[in-house]
């Protein structure tokens, strides 16, 4: 008798044991890192990118809007957040306008500023998803905060443009700041904007016509020499930024007087 009492002990020990290890492994495959709301906010921002360009691979997407030195997170007052693939807000950037509902996500996205649909998500559910790539997500969150500090002064599309302008028509010898004030001499301009594309004209003639059009952190310029002979060119919109930027008001000034005259002349 004594024996089954302590082969009943043993037994009851022993499948304690198997209920607490069996408790232990479920509670850590249940159990996933639990997302802040800006980690969330940026997931869902993903979602849209990876719809829009047909990105499945989330490092990829991750990787490609950290190269975007214009890629923007914002901090909304109703405490969720406003993502755009660009500060400058044209048709084809990205944006996703994130807000919390108790336990939902709800993203609003829009192509440029055109609402484009609305995504709802369960935190639990978006955070399941993007667990693994938490460490991705806070890098490109500190991308965002850290480059807003570093983005102050730093040239919008229009004035990358213009500074590559300034750049091709620069005469030898010619300061940047001498070559911006000989163009606003000009009597005839042409200044042209179509979602990611620019076109500038100084001179009215077809040798100075110049077309840009913007890919993420690159820009391919095409000039003229004839009416049929074409040079395409690739920039890197930073290294054009980071080159030009100490000059953005004279740029603005020029790109305003080509403004001024084009509306004048209309």
């Amino acid at each position: 008798m004594k024996k089954l009492y302590k082969l009943g002990i043993r037994l009851g020990i022993f499948s304690l044991m198997l209920l607490s290890l069996s408790g232990c492994k479920v509670k850590s495959t249940n159990q996933g890192a639990q997302l802040t709301n800006n980690e969330l906010a940026v997931a869902a921002y993903l979602d849209n990118y990876g719809e829009e360009y047909q990105t499945k691979d989330i490092p990829t997407a991750v990787s490609k809007n950290m190269k975007n030195y214009q890629f923007l997170i914002k901090k909304n007052d109703n405490h969720g957040y406003t993502i755009q693939e660009s500060q400058l807000v044209t048709d084809g950037c990205m944006v996703s306008k994130v807000s919390f509902d108790h336990g939902r996500v709800v993203s609003k996205n829009f192509n440029g500023t055109k609402y484009k649909n609305t995504q709802k998500y369960l935190k639990l559910q978006l955070s399941h998803k993007y667990s693994k790539y938490q460490k991705q997500l806070v890098k490109l969150i500190k991308f965002a905060e850290g480059s807003d500090e570093e983005k102050v002064g730093n040239l919008n599309h229009e004035q990358i443009a213009m500074a590559i302008y300034v750049e091709n028509y620069k005469q030898n010898g010619e300061d940047i700041v001498s070559t911006i004030g000989r163009l606003s001499e000009f009597p005839d301009y042409s200044f042209e904007k179509n979602g990611k594309e620019i076109d500038i004209n100084i001179g009215g003639t077809v040798n100075g016509s110049e077309e840009f059009k913007f890919d993420g952190n690159r820009v391919t310029s095409t000039t003229h020499d004839g009416a049929y002979d074409k040079q395409t060119e690739e920039y890197n919109v930073a290294e054009i930024n980071q080159k030009y930027k100490k000059y953005k008001n004279n740029l603005k000034t020029l790109i305003a007087t080509i403004k001024t005259s084009v509306e004048d002349a209309s």
